[in-house]
């Protein structure tokens, strides 16, 4: 699951995040729900790229463009799938409305190398059917 918000005007922050599945996350189903204001690019870019992705647009009605929009679009397209899965992630680009605090690009190498990077660890952790959290804050590294 991703909630995905890049708007035009930060292309290189679309460029990070659209790498940052195919290089940790390439073989998995993607469910992408691109917030209100989203660059209409990046959809076709994901349909394009190999990646098994689908692309859901926030529906009209929902009014925001933050994660409360990214992630229940998304969440329709994993509600309506018949696949199985035994592992689902929840992530979401950082940066689109407030990049320019200063602590930003800290912040997004911090999660790239202790949350997008853990995929093997993560799909240790819950070898066995479970439902669980795994956070960068509250999981031990």
């Amino acid at each position: 699951m991703f909630a995905w918000f890049v708007p035009e005007r930060v292309p290189e922050l679309g460029d990070y995040y659209f790498e940052l599945p195919r290089y940790h996350h390439p073989d998995p189903k993607l469910f992408i729900g691109m917030n209100h204001g989203s660059d209409p690019v990046r959809e076709e870019r994901f349909l394009t790229s190999g990646l098994d992705a689908e692309v859901r647009w926030a529906r009209p009605e929902i009014g925001d463009s933050w994660d409360t929009t990214g992630f229940p679009t998304a969440l329709e397209g994993f509600h309506e799938s018949d696949n199985t899965f035994d592992l689902v992630w929840f992530g979401h680009t950082k940066g689109g409305s407030s990049g320019l605090h200063a602590d930003y690009h800290q912040h997004r190498l911090d999660l790239q190398r202790n949350f997008w990077a853990r995929r093997h660890e993560v799909e240790r952790i819950f070898i066995e059917p479970a439902i669980g959290l795994f956070a960068l804050r509250f999981s031990p590294r």
